[in-house]
């Protein structure tokens, strides 16, 4: 899936409302042709769905998801920036080795987990934002250092 679709906005709907076209725990993505801000379970809709606006009025019905959540581990980005934080020791832009969830529930908490080549640890998806390729190769152009002429 390309990196700009993993950032598009996505709410899960998470209470039934009276003539909702929709079912609690749908994800709504935004219809990928609509000219304007239409929401629908299928992206390719030829159909309007919901309006952002009721969207942004009904919050307590509307839950807004992070980019990584009920993705498909095919879906996950090859290239991350990785937010510095005091449980993640790497930062800066890194190209994912592997993806992967726990297969024991408590350990993982349904999030994905990264590590990438060099490092030993494992990382969850939370410390991360997805970048491009273009983007992670640029952050490997190396800048040589200013010298001095000898005199």
């Amino acid at each position: 899936m390309p990196t700009k679709y993993l950032l598009n906005p996505r709410y899960e709907i998470i209470f039934a409302y009276p003539n909702c076209p929709f079912n609690v725990g749908d994800i709504l993505h935004r219809i990928r042709s609509a000219t304007n801000d239409w929401f629908h379970t299928n992206e390719f809709s030829p159909v309007a769905g919901i309006h952002l606006e009721t969207i942004v009025k009904y919050a307590h019905i509307f839950r807004k998801m992070e980019w990584w959540e009920k993705r498909k581990i095919e879906d996950m980005p090859e290239y991350v920036y990785v937010i510095t934080s005091s449980k993640c020791s790497v930062s800066g832009i890194l190209k994912v080795k592997r993806w992967f969830v726990w297969e024991n529930w408590e350990i993982s908490q349904g999030l994905f987990y990264a590590n990438f080549e060099g490092h030993e640890n494992n990382y969850d998806v939370q410390h991360f934002i997805p970048v491009t390729e273009e983007e992670y190769l640029s952050t490997l152009k190396i800048k040589l250092p200013c010298t001095l002429p000898n005199k």
